[in-house]
This record gives C-alpha cells, structure tokens and sequence, in this order.
C-alpha cells in the first residue's frame, strides 16, 4: 500500500465483517492510498468470498472461531491489532467519499483533536433520504479514546470531538431504514443490550476506560428503563432537538424516520430489562 510521506502520521482502519463478498471491495479500494494499514475481522467462520477479497488488499485478516453476532464485540481486538495512533474504524458497507479521502492527510495533523464525526447519511435501499445529518465518530486517536463491550455502548473519547462535513457513504444493499426491518433487527438487539446491562461489568472486555465512570452512566440508564413510555420520550425529544438546532432537518424524511426508529428502540430496551428482572427473581 502506498505511503506519501515517512514523516506525516499514520492510519490504521479496521472492519469487522460478516459475509459482505458483494460490499466488502468497494470499501476496501476506498482506503487504498489514504490509509497505512487495514485490519478486517471476520465474525466467525467465513463462507462465501469475503477473506479472499479482503486479503489482496491486506494481510491483516482474521477469522475468529466463534460467531458473536455483534461487530462492535471485536472492537478492542481490532484496536490490539492496529499499528498506528489514528485509526479509522468502518463497515463493509461503508465506502469514503473523494473529498474525505483527499482531507484525511490533514486531519490527522491536528493532535488537538481526539476524534472526528464524519456525515453518515440515510439510505432507504436506492437513495439517500437524509441530507448532511447524522454525523457518526469513524476517526479517532487511539490513545484518546475508551471502549467496552458492551451492545451498543459507544466509543468514549476523551477530548475534543470535531464534526467535519465530509461524507462516509453508508449503502446496504437493503433499506435498511423501514418498520419491518427494524422490528427484525432490533428484537433480539433490544434483548442483547438489556442482557449485558444486567451482566457484571467486571466480566467485559475493556481498553482504556474507567470502570466507575461506566457504571455510573449504566445505573442512571437503569432508572430509566423501569418506565418505558418516558424511554420512548426522552429518546425521541433527543433527536428532535437537533432538528431545532438545524432546523432543514425537519424537512427530511430520515430525519423523522430516525427519530421513531431511535424512540421505538429505547422502549423495546426498556422492555426487555423489565421481563429480565421479572424473570430473574422468579428464578
């Protein structure tokens, strides 16, 4: 893979993967030249194409022996593999658009900054329902940021956060955005995250975090989730503030669309702690 220069800083990107033969390349050819290395995971045994492809870009594919059915449970093993500071975290079905490939030289200049947010737009299967919104963490130092394997629990940065509106296409090969495939999705993600909500936290993979400061923002979560119309509530409200903010999202279908879907999630979550407690204390 092409370097520019010996001096500048360098990036790692990584992909955690599972059985994207038809997405993964178009991803891959993306952060040829603009990236120093590229690590793919494969979530458990492959058995299509996916390997084969990734390893003419990179030698740095690993299979591992157990399907976790969670990408965002192979994170802190990506990042133990990552050579480099910066590291650029993406899914198969996710490409750089030109101008974020041409500024990333120059981003990673500026150490001031922790992490980037990067335009991660809503694709409805043929087009793009969303304009300039949301915005999703892909580039970080790796010094300055936290993760635990908790479902869904979010990269913490510890620093300044910078939004640069530069595009990371974000195209499945379904619409991934409809009622249907969210109450398909999310049934048993609703279940994983109020699972490992219930778990011991000292029995998760961590990297750089403080434990205290986990269990602290997981018990206020908690209290929450005994009331799942409020749930429902705060999730939504959350997300129409932003259009206030900027308010031409009000006038975007995936904009709405975003906020139900991210309002509907919390009150399945809060659902699925509810039943768990139940049963739990029957047992």
């Amino acid at each position: 893979m092409k370097r520019v220069s010996k001096n500048r800083n360098k990036i790692s990107a990584f992909i955690v993967a599972y059985h994207e033969e038809n997405l993964i390349e178009r991803c891959l050819r993306s952060l040829v030249d603009v990236v120093d290395e590229i690590i793919v995971v494969h979530d458990g045994p492959c058995l299509d194409k996916t390997i084969k492809i990734a390893q003419k870009y990179t030698s740095k594919v690993f299979e591992t022996k157990v399907k976790k059915g969670i990408g965002e449970s192979h994170y802190i093993f990506a990042l133990k593999k990552t050579s480099f500071n910066w590291v650029f975290r993406i899914d198969a079905d996710e490409y750089l658009s030109e101008d974020l490939r041409k500024a990333l030289p120059t981003l990673i200049e500026e150490d001031e900054i922790a992490a980037y947010n990067f335009i991660w737009q809503i694709w409805d299967g043929t087009k793009y329902i969303s304009k300039g919104w949301p915005y999703k963490i892909f580039l970080f130092q790796k010094k300055k940021i936290g993760f635990i394997d908790i479902f869904h629990y979010l990269i913490l940065v510890h620093g300044k956060t910078k939004n640069i509106p530069f595009l990371v296409h974000h195209k499945p090969e379904y619409n991934n955005y409809t009622l249907e495939n969210f109450e398909r999705k999310t049934k048993k993600w609703c279940k994983y995250q109020a699972e490992d909500y219930l778990k011991p936290l000292e029995e998760k993979e961590k990297y750089n975090i403080n434990l205290e400061d986990v269990r602290r923002s997981i018990n206020i979560k908690l209290k929450f989730y005994h009331f799942p119309v409020l749930c429902f509530l705060i999730a939504y409200v959350n997300v129409i503030y932003q259009g206030f903010r900027n308010p031409s999202l009000f006038l975007q279908k995936g904009f709405w669309l975003t906020a139900l879907i991210t309002a509907r999630y919390s009150n399945n979550v809060s659902k699925e702690y509810i039943l768990l407690k139940r049963n739990s204390k029957k047992s």
